[in-house]
Formats: structure tokens, C-alpha cells, sequence
């Protein structure tokens, strides 16, 4: 933005009316009064209510000035003066009003607005001190002048003017606003929620005013540049950086150098950032000359700086902590940038934070829209902003990336084999997913991150047999996940459009401590993994226990197949198993006049695929004597499903506490047969019922 020169002014205006200038701060300190008389409408009638804004940004500067300016009186019969000053509706110089007078510590400031466009294209605002001619003149020369002329020129502050000024004594000047459409439709002139490019109407008004007080253009500011650099003591010591404070060069060096803003915050860079003074700001001006007191406003911090969560979280709550209580309510605004848009991505429950009188903590809630549409990664920052009230800690962002978490249906998601992963693995960009899937040999700590990267634009789950996302995540992949011992899951990497390497990091190595499972972890009931779930999958099974009775460990090396036969994943091959495939088959049969045997289980990774009839080949059976046949349920699964779940060896498992069943004499009890032998001759006819189903009855 753009200083005026503080050193002259002109126009022609009326005597000024009272009714139009702010009413100042208690005159017991430095304040400036705003004069409206000049406003053409940009402070006035509909737009009054910004005015408030900019008293507000008055206050914010000179609440921390404690210097005592003199007084300048009126001309009158034995001394007269004459200033001018920038009309700031029109740009044009007039003179002060006849009778002008400034009372002690008062800085007069002239208010409007214009079209800004013939000083930059990105000028928004500008400050003009005052103009020549500046003139005065007393009728005797003797001590009554002197002091007139010394409070006219300095105010009383010593040296203001010429090499060597240590102050400044600023008495009148006007500051203007653009009034383009551009600019216009940008200003946020309350503590309101900030999106990406608006203008805070605040921080302009600050900026500028500081200019007033001589950042830029004082002669006790420009004696101590060097260089492009600001020498003065009290700056060296607020700057973060090394040597003096770099200044925006080379034009007349009134603006700190953008690059500063890297370093820490400034509202004195030629391009203003939606900040409010900071020390950096406050030191210049006591390096200029004026009595900076301490700052006593309480300061604000979250409690974290990021987290990372799958679109269907719910709610995210960012804690606000004040450092001291006050009487008054305090408002924090915030700024909304990145790509996740509030409204249609996230909803806030508040624009601002906002601490109750005496209150220490305030929350926003952030609610995560969760939509159906295949998305990239989004984030979004909420930055806290200085306000009249209260500053800034040293956490003042928090930044929310969202997973998305639809468009991959895990049943068809092509399955990589175990035996090629390593501990870092690559994906390509070909916008296909894929996925491994893994048993824990033990519980480990598991991390799956992007390499050389801020951010994945598409999500990479781990989730568990019953299709739970697990872990905590970061924005480059899943930060922790607990993986248990004996327990199968599976990694999906979702589509994306640029070729990733990803790190799996566990201790003692990544493929150390997993190992092929027997669990279709994306398709439990799909047994042999060719995506799809038919009565072969349960004749799989049927056929697995029979051929191997003694064989209860899904796990055993006695099983020589591929095949995923551990549907339960509770690393127990029995009935169960096949109960389960079949009732994500025709557990939801609901046009079927005859009642159902048994409450369906049917988790949301399975419920695509119920499937009311199918066709069996007949290579799939072990006679291989039958031609393909039409499949439809048929009473015999019922009586083997009743005496499968007699057996006792999956009775004792957890999983059996799953099913249950419609009939209360069907409900799985192993006390239900108390002869072993008993139970074991309605396994086998259980068995044989299995296969009677599928060879000769039209298998379900």
C-alpha cells in the first residue's frame, strides 16, 4: 500500500462540524479523531456502521502510546497559521478549515473513500499527511510565539524534523479507501470469518495509520535507514532475523520487506497480510520516537496444529485457550483457506472465535460433510488472527485434511500378492486401486507414509476382517496403527493419478511380522477371491472339513489351498465359515413364503452381493459327474445348518455368539448334545446334507 508524504495538505472544506468526528479515546493518551465531513458516502448513510472499523483500528495503535502531545490552538490575532491537507474523497488539496484547532494528544484524521486505481492497480488504500503550503506567522516576537511555534512544528517532542530527528509530532492527515467494485465486494470490515482473498478492512486501516505515525516517512524514520535496512535499536532487537531489518527497496524504503513475513509477522510489507501490528510493527514505531508500553492484551492458542480424518469422522473440535481471563468477551476472528470449502465440504459452527466474559477456553466445531462423490484429498486451514482484544500465541493454525473414503468398491479392488511387497512399496498413477492383504504375526505399531511428499491426493486405509478403517492419520499416509497378533486386515491404496512410493514401517521390519492369511479381508464370504460370492465359496468350505475332520486350524499345513476358508477370522476352520458365505447369499430372502432360519449376517462390505440364485459348475464338485444345475434354497440347508451348529468345536468360539437364530430351539447352545459321539454323528450327517444339497437337491 501506499504513504502519503507526511508533509503537506490542501482543499477547500467548511468549518468542521463535531457531530461528524468519532468521538476519540480518553484524551489522557495519544488518540486520533476521525473527521467524516469530507465522506461522500463511503462512511456515511448505509456504510456508517465502518466507521466503527476504523476507530477500532485507531485504538488498537494508540492504545499502547503514552505520549503527551501539545496542544495546538486556532489562529488568532497575535498568531496565525495555515495548513493544507488531502481531500480524501476527491484526492485534491484544500485547506484546514478557518478555526482549526487540535486539541492535546489529538491527531486529526480526514476519512473517505475513492477510486484508487490511478496509484496501482493494487492499491487499496492510502495516508497523506500534511501538505504544502504550510505557513505561520506571529504579530511580536517574543517568548508567547516561540512556544506557538514550537508546539505548532513539534508538539513539544524535541527534535521532529531534519537529520537527526528522534520524533514525531503528527497533528492532521486523511486516509482513503478504494471504492472499486474489486475491492469493495473484498473488504470484511468485522471480526468475521476470512476466506482466502478478502480484504480485512482492520489491518488496512492499521497499516495506514501507522504510516500516519511516521513508519515510512517520518524524518525520525528515514534518518535511520541504511541500505535498504532499518538500523534502530529497538527493531534490531523485535526482528527475528540476523543484522538489521530488511526494508522494500528502492523506493524511498517505507515498507518492510515482504521476505520478512517468512520470518515472522508484520503489518508493515508493501502487499498487508490480514494480520494486526506485531512487536516488529510496535518496536519501529518506538525506534520513530513514540512511548510504546507493554503489550497487556491476553493471548490466544489451539490446542494443535493439524489432524488428518476420513470424511465420514462426524466432528472435529479446535480448542481455543485465552492466557487470562477478562471481564469482557472476547472475539478472535479466523481465516478459511484451502480446499475443502465450508459449506459444502465442512460446516462451522461458529465464524469467529469467541471467549464468554471470565472464560479461558472456546471451541469451534467443524462438521465434515460426508457425501457419496469419489473426491481428492481436501484440507483446510483455520487461521487465528490478531483482534482489538487479543493476540496471537505460537499456535495460531490449525490445518484439517479429510480423507475421502468413497468411489472403491473393496469387493472388486484387485488383490496384490504378499510375496512382492517389501518395506516400501510403489504405486502406480493409473487411477486403479489395489490392495494386499496380511496376518499379524505379532501386535506391532504399523505406519504406511507417502515419500518425498506434503500430502497424498488419495487415501490409503487399513481396515480389519469386519471392514473397520483402523489407525490414526497424517496427511502423507496412516501416521500409527495397531496391527494384533493372529489378527488379518488389509491395505487399500486408493485410485490415484500420480505414481507414489510408500513407506510400511513396523518394528523389526514390515515383512517380518505379517504373513499370508486364510481371511478374505475385502470379501470375507468370497473364499476363493475371484470377486464374486456363490455357493462354491460354502462348498469350499463343506469340502475342506471334510476332507480334513481333524483339521481345526485355519492355519495348518495340512491345508495345501490358496483359498480363504476363514471367514470368521477367528483362525478356526469350521461350519460357521460356511454359515456365514451362505448367509451373505441368501441371508435377506425376504421374498421367500417360507420364515427365515436365522437373523442375516451381513457386514456393508458384503450386502452388494446377496444374491438370490447362482450356478454351480460342475467341476466345482467333487463327483464331477453333474452337469451345471440352477441353484436355489432348498429345506435341506436348514437341517444342515441345524446340526452344523451342533458341533462343538465352532460352538465354543467367539463367532458363534453371532448367529441367531428364529426358532428358539435353534439357538447355538454346546450343551444342546452332551454325547460327544452323538455330536459327531450329526456332523457327519450335517456333512453329507452339505453335499446332498450341492450334488443332488439343488445345493441353495
Amino acid at each position: 500500500m501506499l504513504a502519503g508524504d507526511i508533509a503537506g495538505v490542501s482543499a477547500n472544506t467548511s468549518l468542521v462540524d463535531d457531530s461528524l468526528i468519532a468521538e476519540g479515546e480518553a484524551p489522557n493518551s495519544v488518540y486520533f479523531t476521525f473527521d467524516y465531513s469530507n465522506d461522500n458516502g463511503y462512511f456515511s448513510g448505509a456504510n456508517a456502521y465502518r466507521r466503527d472499523a476504523l476507530e477500532q483500528a485507531g485504538e488498537i495503535l494508540t492504545d499502547r502510546l503514552r505520549d503527551t502531545l501539545a496542544a495546538i490552538p486556532a489562529s488568532n490575532s497575535t498568531h496565525t497559521w495555515q495548513a493544507s491537507y488531502q481531500n480524501p474523497s476527491t484526492g485534491r488539496t484544500q485547506s484546514l478549515p478557518s478555526g482549526f484547532s487540535v486539541d492535546a494528544n489529538e491527531i486529526v484524521v480526514y476519512a473517505g473513500g475513492r477510486n484508487l486505481s490511478g496509484l496501482g492497480s493494487d492499491t487499496r488504500a492510502i495516508a497523506v499527511g500534511v501538505q504544502a503550503p504550510f505557513s505561520y506567522a506571529c504579530s511580536t516576537a517574543n517568548t508567547a510565539c516561540t512556544n506557538f511555534v514550537s508546539n505548532l512544528t513539534t508538539r513539544g517532542e524535541g527534535q521532529t524534523i531534519g537529520s537527526g530527528a528522534r520524533d514525531f509530532a503528527p497533528f492532521v492527515a486523511s486516509i482513503s479507501f478504494d471504492t472499486r467494485n474489486e475491492t469493495t465486494s473484498r473488504w470484511s470490515y468485522e471480526n468475521e470469518l476470512l476466506e482466502d482473498d478478502d480484504f480485512r478492512f482492520l489491518s488496512f486501516a492499521v497499516h495506514e495509520l501507522s504510516h500516519v505515525l511516521g513508519i515510512g516517512i517520518s524524518d525520525s524514520y528515514i534518518d535511520q535507514v541504511s541500505n535498504f535496512t532499518f538500523t534502530g535499536s529497538k527493531t534490531r532487537q523485535a526482528y527475528q532475523g540476523s543484522g538489521n531489518l530488511p526494508l522494500d527497496g528502492p523506493s524511498a524504503a517505507r515498507h518492510v520487506a515482504q521476505s520478512v513475513l517468512q520470518t515472522q509477522n508484520t503489518l508493515m510489507t508493501p502487499s498487508v497480510e490480514n494480520l494486526l501490528p506485531s512487536e516488529l510493527d510496535f518496536a519501529l514505531l518506538d525506534d520513530i520516537g513514540w512511548e510504546v508500553v507493554s503489550n497487556t492484551k491476553p493471548t490466544v492458542t489451539l490446542d494443535r496444529s493439524s489432524i488428518v480424518v476420513l470424511e465420514d469422522e462426524g466432528t472435529v473440535l479446535v480448542n481455543a485457550t485465552l492466557s487470562a481471563a477478562t471481564p469482557n468477551t472476547v472475539t478472535v476472528p479466523i481465516v478459511i483457506s484451502g480446499v475443502a470449502a465450508e459449506g459444502s465440504d465442512v460446516s462451522l459452527s461458529a465464524t469467529s472465535i469467541t471467549f464468554a466474559p471470565n472464560a479461558t477456553t472456546a471451541t469451534i466445531e467443524i462438521d465434515i460433510v460426508d457425501d457419496a462423490t469419489f473426491e481428492n484429498t481436501e484440507a483446510m486451514t483455520i487461521t487465528v488472527v490478531d483482534s482489538a482484544t487479543a493476540n496471537v500465541g505460537n499456535q495460531t493454525a490449525f490445518r484439517l485434511t479429510i480423507f475421502d473414503n468413497d468411489g472403491v468398491d473393496w469387493t472388486q479392488v484387485p488383490v496384490l500378492d504378499l510375496d512382492d511387497i517389501g518395506n516400501t512399496f510403489s504405486v502406480a498413477g493409473d487411477n486403479q486401486p489395489r490392495a494386499f492383504m496380511f496376518r499379524a504375526d505379532s501386535t506391532r505399531t504399523l505406519s504406511v507414509q507417502a515419500n518425498n511428499v506434503d500430502q497424498i491426493n488419495r487415501a490409503v486405509l487399513l481396515v480389519d476382517h469386519n471392514g473397520n478403517t483402523l489407525g490414526e492419520y497424517s496427511s502423507t499416509g496412516i501416521a500409527s496403527a495397531t496391527i494384533e497378533s493372529g489378527k488379518s486386515y488389509a491395505l487399500i491404496f486408493f485410485p490415484r493419478t500420480t505414481a507414489r512410493t510408500f513407506s510400511l514401517t513396523a518394528p523389526g521390519g514390515f515383512t517380518a511380522v505379517t504373513s499370508e492369511t486364510r481371511t478374505n479381508v475385502l470379501d470375507p464370504a468370497d473364499v476363493d477371491g475371484d470377486n464374486s460370492v456363490i455357493p462354491l465359496d460354502a462348498l469350499l468350505i463343506i469340502n475342506q472339513i471334510n476332507l480334513f475332520p481333524n483339521v481345526t486350524n485355519a492355519y495348518s499345513t495340512a491345508i495345501v489351498s490358496d483359498d480363504y476358508f476363514d471367514v470368521s477370522g477367528d483362525g478356526i476352520l469350521a461350519p460357521l465359515d460356511a454359515l456365514l458365505v451362505i448367509n451373505e447369499i441368501f441371508g435377506d430372502d425376504s421374498g421367500s413364503d417360507e420364515p427365515a432360519a436365522f437373523t442375516p449376517l451381513v457386514s456393508s462390505q458384503l450386502a452388494s452381493n446377496q444374491l438370490a440364485s447362482s450356478e454351480l459348475p460342475s467341476n466345482a464338485l467333487d463327483s464331477g459327474s453333474l452337469d451345471s444345475k440352477t441353484l436355489e434354497p432348498d429345506s435341506l440347508v436348514s437341517d444342515a445348518l441345524e446340526l452344523a451348529s451342533l458341533q462343538s468345536a465352532p460352538l465354543e468360539s467367539d463367532a458363534l455368539a453371532t448367529p441367531q437364530f428364529t426358532d428358539a430351539t435353534w439357538i447355538p447352545d454346546s450343551t444342546a448334545v452332551d454325547d460327544k459321539e452323538r455330536r459327531d454323528e450329526l456332523f457327519d450327517q450335517a456333512i453329507q446334507t452339505f453335499e446332498m444339497a450341492g450334488k443332488v437337491a439343488n445345493f441353495i
